[in-house]
């Protein structure tokens, strides 16, 4: 053991740079651990002792998870691991610290950074690391208790001499039997299913939390089933997602990066792997989704899953095998030789290989470990899902064995620790039962702030954000980001250009500027304590100013030597009130504070300044309070980095608090996106049962149907299709919504003939319906006035892209209101209606031209029309696209064909589901989306303008009307209260599902 002096370290090459604290407290975790293992073992751990053993092993096991990382992502994570194995030493010095198995000889195994502040702990905690787990939930007796025992004994063997140096207050001899690892990376190769040893530094890419998707094998499975299932437009679309993922994921390796870096907004902003795993990850996910949907629909296409399933798991069970052996020791040995010169890993290959003989040999046991529990794993999945061909009900299983497998693989790579433990100091209970001994077992930084009491900062080189656990400010602390104001001014005080300010600590040199800012005490590598000089206090008047723009002129200003900071404050513009510019007699009285805010009560005989040295930024705001003279209060950048408030004579009460707007902003983004996103996933999922039937029983029960018959996609001829949802109608009959996986249009299928459909529509009461009836319209005349708003909107973008006005045919044109309207404006007009009542009206009372046959039995001329209009009709064919190419013949070359219908890629569609107000599978067989209209469109002769969402003209009384289909209570309720006020009859554009299309032939 190394007797050198136990707080400054006395020189040591390695330790000498850092407290010895940190060092202090890692042995009596160590310690503690060993003891705890080793008693539970000899002693049994029975009777009234029972309570003690659980709540040490979650304690120790906490510790030694974090002592198996090393070091973590944040400093803030740093003090709580330190303050985790503080609370495990100080249980065993409270006994005495006497270890019971009475071994010596092997050196603790303990690597400290020469340059940086974090212990590292290796070899004891991983030694008995497999008995951690026999005492928490995840009980696992993967050892024998008899090499329990010898495991447990070699840890208390290790580790008496930590206890010794516990005792005596030593610095640890360091004996380099492990790589030290990096400054901010720690975690070894632990996210097997099977343990090794736990001693194996991490040798693979830096930053295993950016490197890692933590998808899990069997989500993977899941993803290329779904991925597998997608029509062959939607496998485009995807894989354009997973080449720009591809791209964002080489970062620099592609030669478009620079680009992208310089001139694509915000993407230099965000760190390489958040702009990578996070899409992603997302996308991914939507895929598993989409796989796990599969095997619920479509139970015959799961076999193919399985045996691919075997197949690879053969591939890495064998593949893992074969590594783990030493088969493959040559091709091992070249791939560890590529991977350790790439400089891509976060090790030095040299210095592991000399210190650690065995290094390459133990990565490559722990990597066949890794592939073989994949390889179970997959097995495991792959009977799950050839299990579904005998049982449907297993898809439950299949989905926990994925979620299951994602969450072991995230939990072996993650660490945790308990909130209520996470200090550098030790139990506050403790102040009260054993002062001495709370005062002891203070670290030696924090018994120099405990011992000089007051408002000030320090410079914390060896622990940048112990200050916090301490409850002390610090100066500079271990943050993601820095102000920007405050970084340049501190880079300044040490003599370097503003301009090449950063999150990185710039201190080399002692400054008054420092001073300014609270600097009272700077505790340096090597453990000494320098006295900065005064601070100043927190809160100044001063009566004094300046007024300079520059941030150059400003900070310079500062050093000059007559500049008191006492007495005079530079400001960037005037204040208001303007203050006297004399001596002020004045009391400054703290009423409150909190993390985000201060109360303060000011009284000053003159208007002045308030300065408070903290860090100005812009959404710092004073507001007054009760009892104050003054009602407006502007916090204003005072010697650059600082705050300043402007005060009138007399008493101020105000409240000085961190109010961001964009936080404000997002909050409400948040909550809203939050709302929004449950209604979308809650309110179907709460509508929605889950139904093993697949869609062929369905088509078989409706197949003996005269009415019925089943047919290809209207669009690409295909018959392969995807359940998207059932519709139970009045009668029984049962109508599946498929979608087909080659072009993704939406249809019925089964669905009814066209000459039942007709028999529907040629109705004289199709358009004054009853409420019960689930074809047709309530009463189409009463809505007229909305009607003929939205048909001359229509007519509107019609006549933009034509020359001059001509023929139009309107295509299903109800009652003749579109008609009507254009050939007031002086169009030729001609109609095609079945429906016998709405047939008459159009003739007899608007004195138009209309036909009661369907187009195609017509036979106009071709190019007899300009224009042709189908609103809400072409969803009712049954061959949608025949009747194009009809009006592709009767048009004129640059003819318009508008369109309106059901939109598919509606949120409402989507949120609705099956109560969709457009879902009516008696009379709407297709349900098209803009990708699936316009392509159909194109094929069939035409050049489309645009296609968009559309709402129509619409009022609450006509909403109330339609939703007493759907939710006849809800419906009668608002007509009784809303649908009675005069607001009820008002118009208003509501795009409740539907699209609109403008094409020109070709």
């Amino acid at each position: 053991m190394d007797t050198r002096d136990a707080e400054s370290g006395d020189g040591h090459k390695l330790v000498g740079e850092h407290p010895c604290a940190p060092v202090r407290i890692a042995c009596l975790h160590m310690g503690g651990h060993a003891w705890h293992e080793t008693r539970r073992r000899l002693c049994g751990g029975c009777g009234g002792n029972a309570w003690r053993h659980v709540l040490h092993a979650r304690v120790c096991g906490a510790c030694v998870k974090f002592g198996h990382h090393g070091v973590g992502a944040s400093g803030v994570h740093r003090h709580r691991r330190l303050a985790a194995q503080q609370t495990c030493g100080l249980a065993c010095r409270r006994r005495g610290g006497r270890c019971p198995a009475g071994l010596r000889g092997t050196p603790p195994i303990c690597v400290l950074h020469r340059d940086h502040s974090r212990p590292v702990f290796f070899g004891a905690p991983a030694v008995s690391r497999p008995a951690i787990p026999a005492h928490g939930p995840r009980a696992s007796r993967i050892v024998s208790d008899g090499r329990a025992v010898v495991r447990r004994a070699t840890a208390a063997r290790v580790l008496r001499p930590v206890r010794d140096s516990a005792l005596h207050g030593r610095v640890l001899r360091i004996r380099l039997d492990v790589q030290p690892q990096s400054r901010e990376f720690a975690h070894t190769l632990r996210t097997v299913v099977i343990r090794g040893d736990g001693q194996i530094v991490y040798w693979g890419r830096c930053y295993l939390w950016e490197m890692q998707l933590f998808f899990g094998i069997c989500m993977l499975a899941l993803a290329a089933h779904g991925f597998a299932g997608l029509s062959r437009a939607n496998r485009w679309r995807t894989g354009i997602v997973l080449a720009c993922v591809l791209v964002l994921a080489m970062g620099a390796y592609m030669p478009i990066y620079k680009l992208l870096y310089k001139y694509v907004p915000f993407y230099g902003a965000f760190r390489g792997t958040s702009k990578f795993i996070y899409l992603f990850g997302l996308f991914m996910a939507m895929l598993a989704g989409n796989g796990i949907n599969r095997m619920i629909v479509e139970n015959g296409r799961n076999f193919r899953l399985a045996v691919a399933s075997f197949a690879i798991a053969g591939i890495i069970l064998g593949a893992g095998l074969l590594i783990k052996t030493g088969a493959l020791e040559n091709t091992w040995q070249r791939t560890f030789e590529a991977l350790a010169t790439s400089k891509q890993t976060y090790f030095q290959a040299s210095v592991a290989f000399a210190q650690i003989p065995d290094f390459k040999d133990t990565a490559r046991s722990l990597t066949g470990n890794t592939l073989i529990a994949n390889g179970v794993w997959l097995l495991a999945f792959g009977a799950l899902v050839l299990g579904l061909r005998h049982r449907r009900q297993l898809v439950w299983g299949v989905g926990a064995c994925a979620v299951i497998n994602l969450g072991v693989f995230a939990w072996k790579s993650t660490s945790d620790f308990e909130a209520a433990k996470a200090m550098l100091l030790p139990p506050a209970s403790l102040a009260k039962t054993n002062p001495a001994e709370y005062a002891q077992n203070l670290p030696y930084f924090a018994k120099v702030i405990r011992q000089n009491q007051g408002d000030y900062r320090t410079l914390n080189f060896p622990l940048s954000s112990a200050n916090m656990s301490w409850r002390a400010e610090g100066l500079w602390g271990y943050d993601p980001s820095v102000l920007k104001r405050y970084a340049e001014y501190m880079y300044f005080s040490q003599g370097i250009n503003p301009d090449e300010a950063s999150q990185n600590p710039p201190f080399r040199q002692q400054s008054p500027l420092l001073n300014m800012f609270r600097l009272r005490y700077a505790f340096m590598p090597d453990g000494k304590v320098v006295d900065m000089g005064e601070p100043l206090t927190r809160f100044l008047i001063v009566s004094k100013y300046k007024v300079l723009k520059e941030r150059d002129l400003i900070l310079s200003e500062m050093t000059k030597p007559g500049f008191n900071p006492k007495q005079e404050v530079i400001l960037e513009s005037e204040p208001n009130p303007v203050p006297d510019n004399e001596n002020v007699a004045y009391t400054v009285r703290l009423l409150g504070v909190t993390s985000d805010s201060w109360t303060l009560e000011i009284i000053c005989d003159k208007a002045t300044l308030l300065l408070m040295t903290d860090a100005y930024a812009k959404g710092w705001k004073a507001t007054t309070q009760p009892g104050s003279v003054q009602t407006n209060y502007d916090v204003m950048p005072a010697n650059y980095a600082m705050r300043a408030i402007p005060l009138a004579q007399g008493r101020h009460v105000l409240k000085l608090e961190y109010k961001q707007p964009g936080l404000v902003t997002g909050v409400k983004i948040s909550l809203a996106t939050t709302l929004l996103l449950g209604i979308i996933i809650g309110v179907p999922a709460f509508r929605r049962r889950l139904d093993f039937s697949v869609k062929e029983s369905i088509i078989h029960a409706n197949i003996d149907d005269p009415d019925i018959e089943t047919v290809k996609c209207a669009n690409c001829g295909g018959d392969e299709t995807g359940l998207v949802c059932k519709k139970q109608v009045p009668g029984g009959r049962v109508y599946s919504m498929v979608q087909c996986k080659r072009c993704g249009l939406v249809y019925i299928n089964p669905r009814l003939t066209q000459e039942a459909i007709l028999a529907t529509y040629r109705d004289s009461a199709y358009f004054q319906r009853g409420e019960e009836d689930v074809t047709g319209y309530n009463d189409y005349t009463v809505d007229r006035e909305l009607h003929e708003n939205f048909f001359s909107s229509q007519l509107n973008s019609i006549e933009k892209q034509l020359p001059k006005k001509g023929r139009l045919l309107d295509v299903g044109c109800a009652f003749g209101y579109l008609l009507n309207e254009a050939r007031q404006r002086g169009w030729q007009v001609t109609g095609i209606e079945l429906s016998g009542g709405a047939f008459q009206y159009a003739r007899n009372e608007l004195k138009l031209l209309v036909h009661d046959k369907p187009l195609r039995e017509l036979t106009f001329p071709p190019a007899s029309f300009e224009a042709v209009v189908m609103d809400d009709v072409i969803e009712h064919y049954g061959d949608p696209a025949a009747e194009i190419r009809e009006v592709a013949r009767v048009l004129t070359k640059g003819g318009a064909f508008m369109l309106h219908t059901p939109n598919y890629a509606s949120p409402w569609r989507s949120l609705m589901g099956e109560k969709w107000v457009h879902l009516k599978p008696e009379e709407h067989l297709y349900y098209f989306s803009p990708a699936t209209l316009s392509d159909m469109l194109n094929k069939n002769g035409f050049k489309v303008v645009y296609a968009r969402a559309r709402g129509k003209a619409t009022n609450l009384a006509y909403i109330i009307g339609v939703a007493r289909k759907f939710l006849p209570g809800f419906a009668r309720l608002l007509e009784k209260t809303i649908g009675r006020l005069p607001m009820a009859k008002w118009a208003f554009s509501f795009r409740g599902g539907g699209m609109e299309v403008l094409a020109i032939k070709k």
